[in-house]
């Protein structure tokens, strides 16, 4: 199947008539792109294409609201009354190795506050009246409504396939659609309504009564179900439309600078802390360069200062020794003379003694420069050995943090002149403030009506446990009507042979998808270790991962983007699975996944999804280094540009940052 144009006809933001070809150019260029901000309509291209198939059948109705009210919302607020509103599907499939053409017109229009719709089906560009009246059993034929979330799906809200507190249940309607189970399950259905029937018909009078009265109350717990349902989904479709509003003023938020300005006090008293310390080292600064510090510009001239004061204090201490000798030296001449020692021996004595003196007495007569005394020597030598070299490298650590506490006061007075004026921002402000109100009030709405709802489907669980035993009560023996008896024995022989087939076909099936699970996952995967094996319990349909120990793999383990890819992986294997040619429509293609496993989904995942993939993408996800990875496989580029003041959007070839290349 291809998708070969669509056309808009006031839906949603696309006010007046807008065409759109999709027809990838090549084989090889299979992808087409759509560009567009949040609320320019990518959504509503996914839920159109949808609807003009399925109708009333489309999984965006179901989940939604009614079908009138999803049309009424769908219709363009900006469009002329009286206008109606339209949505044209071109499509062609292949039957016969020869392709058949076909053209969907779903139009509406709202009068006397009733939506009424009509369906026009051309096949080869000849209009079918009978094809038109029959078209949801006819689309079923090659394009299943209840499989079409595998081809046309948000790859943002597709994680929670990856959460196995969500993903059995979907995994199992996905299975069983695929391999045509539901039928069998509808058959089980009826067959035990059947059952029920002609059980009851079989019992007493009074049993009749008390089975009557059971079904009336299961009926009205039934319909109170229903009403919650209905009321959940709706309040889902909000919660979905306030959390996107949120996204965006939260955003809008961001970008006015709300964030700095919910900083701007904590900047301003870190400002303060930092000012106090930088107080505190210029201080220390200060005193140190009181001190010692200048005459670290003397150093040479200390060291000589040093030398010559070392010099001159041996020079005083030979002087002081002098003089000292001289009296010595008389009194041993004196003692030598009295003692009548020779006197030659004396005289040679004495002038041995005089020359003694007289070298010390050449050392001490030299000119003082300095004339310094010890202690002044002794700080001398303290400056030299370390108290200069100390000082140096206080100040340079000093002058270090300095430096480093400057950066940051720079840094944090750049960021307090971007602070906007609360004037500039509050309007964004009260708006966020409300968006989140809103969202936390849905949610509670949602859990509250989950509760309930819950509730009701336990009393619904009891009470169709309770009468399902009284009905077994129905003795087969004791049934007058012959006829009645074997439908019930058949009847109850053949669900217990569908259960059985039921688990059968999915226990065959499910190891084939378990590798294609396994398979599509590792390709898209950076990290080829995460898991060695996926396994499908076919009693419940869970999914589980493994690694190549044996040992489970736990999803809470993963991250948001491996979630997303798992999830992605479903589709794709589940996809491959059905055998349906079909192309396949993403909305937030790449959601929150990080670069490398971007890249592995724009190289290996959409050129490969299928002869025919359009993607509805933001800015911020496939920009110009994404285009650079994929752009050779892309067919066609469009952007969807919404006018603030007309409330509106179009369509033009192109894309973010240029025109179509």
């Amino acid at each position: 199947m291809i998708i070969d144009e669509i056309k808009l006809k006031n839906v949603g933001v696309f006010s007046g008539s807008h065409f759109i070809e999709l027809t990838p150019p090549t084989p090889d260029k299979n992808i087409i792109l759509f560009g567009g901000l949040n609320g320019a309509g990518k959504t509503t291209l996914l839920e159109s294409i949808q609807l003009g198939l399925f109708g009333r059948q489309s999984s965006t109705v179901s989940r939604a609201e009614s079908y009138e009210k999803h049309l009424r919302k769908l219709t363009s607020r900006t469009a002329n009354a009286g206008d109606g509103s339209a949505i044209e599907v071109s499509f062609r499939i292949k039957a016969g190795g020869q392709f058949i053409h076909h053209r969907i017109i779903r139009s509406w229009e709202e009068k006397r506050g009733k939506v009424r719709e009509h369906l026009e089906v051309f096949v080869d560009q000849m209009f079918d009246s009978a094809l038109s009246d029959s078209w949801h059993e006819e689309v079923d034929r090659f394009l299943p409504p209840r499989l079409s979330p595998l081809f046309f799906f948000d790859g943002e809200k597709i994680e929670s396939l990856a959460n196995p507190a969500t993903s059995t249940k979907i995994l199992e309607t996905a299975i069983v659609s695929l391999l045509g189970v539901d039928l069998v399950e509808q058959l089980d259905a009826d067959l035990k309504i059947l059952i029920a029937k002609k059980s009851k018909e079989a019992l007493p009078d009074n049993n009749q009564k008390e089975i009557q009265e059971l079904e009336n109350e299961l009926n009205d717990v039934l319909q109170q179900c229903k009403v919650l349902k209905d009321n959940k989904a709706d309040l889902q479709a909000d919660l979905d439309h306030a959390k996107l509003k949120y996204q965006n003023a939260e955003a809008e938020y961001a970008e006015k600078g709300g964030g700095l300005f919910e900083l701007a006090n904590k900047l301003k008293a870190d400002r303060s802390k930092i000012e106090s310390l930088l107080l505190a080292n210029r201080i220390q600064l200060r005193q140190v360069a009181s001190g010692a510090l200048p005459l670290h510009l003397l150093v040479e001239k200390i060291t000589e200062i040093k030398t010559v004061a070392e010099s001159e204090i041996r020079i005083k201490k030979n002087t002081m020794l002098v003089k000292v000798h001289e009296k010595r030296d008389a009194r041993i001449t004196q003692q030598l003379e009295t003692k009548g020692c020779p006197a030659d021996v004396v005289k040679e004595l004495i002038s041995f003694l005089d020359t003694d003196r007289e070298s010390l007495l050449d050392q001490a007569e030299r000119n003082m420069v300095y004339d310094l005394d010890e202690g002044t020597l002794h700080m001398i030598n303290q400056l030299c050995d370390g108290t200069l070299e100390s000082s140096t490298d206080m100040v340079n650590q000093l002058l270090s943090d300095n430096m480093v506490m400057e950066n940051q006061l720079n840094t944090i007075d750049n960021k307090l002149a971007r602070v906007p004026d609360e004037e500039q921002i509050r309007d964004a402000f009260i708006a966020m403030q409300g968006c989140e109100t809103r969202v936390a009030q849905l949610e509670g709405a949602i859990l509250d009506v989950g509760s309930k709802l819950g509730a009701l489907e336990r009393k619904e669980s009891i009470l169709t446990a309770y009468l399902e035993k009284i009905l077994g009560k129905a003795d087969l023996a004791l049934i007058q009507s012959e006829e009645q008896a074997r439908v019930i024995e058949y009847s109850r022989k053949a669900r217990s042979i569908m259960s059985r087939f039921k688990v059968d076909v999915i226990n065959r099936h499910a190891k084939r998808l378990e590798v294609l699970i396994a398979n599509s996952f590792k390709a898209l995967l950076r990290k080829h270790n995460l898991f060695e094996t996926v396994r499908i319990n076919p009693h419940g349909c869970a999914l589980s991962l493994y690694d190549s120990d044996g040992n489970e793999v736990l999803a809470g383990s993963l991250s948001a983007g491996e979630r997303q890819l798992l999830a992605t992986s479903i589709l794709w294997a589940l996809g491959k699975a059905s055998g349906s040619n079909l192309p396949v429509v993403i909305d937030t293609p790449l959601g929150r996944l990080d670069s490398t496993h971007r890249e592995h989904l724009l190289e290996r995942y959409f050129p490969e999804a299928s002869h025919q993939v359009i993607l509805l993408s933001t800015d911020k996800e496939i920009g110009a280094e994404d285009l650079a990875v994929m752009g050779n496989k892309v067919g066609r580029y469009y952007l969807l540009d919404f006018d603030d003041v007309s409330r509106k959007s179009t369509v033009r070839k192109g894309y973010f940052g240029g025109e179509e290349s």
